[in-house]
Order: structure tokens, then C-alpha cells, then sequence
């Protein structure tokens, strides 16, 4: 299966940050739901986790009442483990759905993770993925750096 949303794409740099806050809530990262700048893939990475988590549970991803209990759910990273699933596919779920977006899982771990590598053929992986998570720990690095 392939799926596509590209109504919010833009072009990204690993040491810029945006501040545009869109999106479906159920699937938004925790940095959409705060307003915290963000670089763009890490938001991309928690979204495909909620996709999964619908996918296992038929359920919609971090549903409350409220908006407002919604984004407490999603801030704290709130969901109810699939029964019925292997461990394998819980231990991805947690690290796409990972609050803080320096510990997430990239695409090079998602397809790198043994769930994945049951389910699909080995593919190449770009190495390009995997140079974007190091990018944005260094940005990080040198953001915290000049706030001092």
C-alpha cells in the first residue's frame, strides 16, 4: 500500500525550523499541538506512528471528548498498546509515537526495524534519511548552545 498527503508539503532544511502549525489533530506531532518550532520530518515520522496505531486498533488515534483533552493525550504520548499485536510492532509504535522528537524514530529506523523486515522485502535505504536525524541533533546542539 501507498499512501500520500501532500496538501501541507513544503521544502525542508535539517537547520531551519518552522513555525506553521497544520494539520488533522489525532495525527499531529506534540510539537503542532504546543507550537514548538519543528524541522519537519520528526512531525512526519509521529504522524505515520498514529497512522499505524488506526491501522492496528481500527480506531482513531488519541480520541477524547475535547480538542482539549485530544492534545493532552497527544503531549503525553497517551494510547492504549493493540492487544494482539506482536512485541516487535509495540516497540515501533512507541518509538514513532515518541513525545520528544530528538529520541523519535526516523525513516531509517522505521525501515530498519525488525517489524518492518518481516513484512517487506529488503529494500536500499537512501542514505539521505539517515544524515537528517544527525542534521537536526546538531541544530539542536547549536540552537541550545546560542541561547546561553
Amino acid at each position: 500500500m501507498l499512501l500520500g498527503d501532500f496538501g501541507f508539503a513544503m521544502t525542508w532544511s535539517p537547520v531551519q525550523t518552522v513555525e506553521e502549525y497544520v494539520g488533522t489533530l489525532n495525527y499531529a506531532a506534540p510539537e503542532i499541538v504546543t507550537h514548538t518550532p519543528y524541522t519537519g520530518p520528526e512531525l512526519d515520522m509521529w504522524s505515520l506512528g498514529a497512522l499505524l496505531l488506526a491501522m492496528l486498533t481500527a480506531r482513531i488515534p488519541f480520541d477524547a471528548p475535547t480538542e482539549e483533552a485530544t492534545a493532552l493525550k497527544i503531549t503525553e504520548a497517551k494510547f492504549k498498546m493493540p492487544v494482539g499485536v506482536s512485541s516487535a510492532a509495540k516497540d515501533l509504535l512507541a518509538k514513532l509515537l515518541q513525545p520528544n522528537p530528538l529520541k523519535r524514530a526516523t525513516m531509517m529506523d522505521v525501515l530498519a526495524h525488525p517489524w518492518m523486515k518481516t513484512r517487506f522485502q529488503q529494500r536500499t535505504i537512501p542514505t539521505h534519511l539517515g544524515a537528517a536525524k544527525k542534521l537536526r541533533q546538531e541544530a539542536a546542539c547549536c540552537h541550545s548552545s546560542e541561547a546561553m
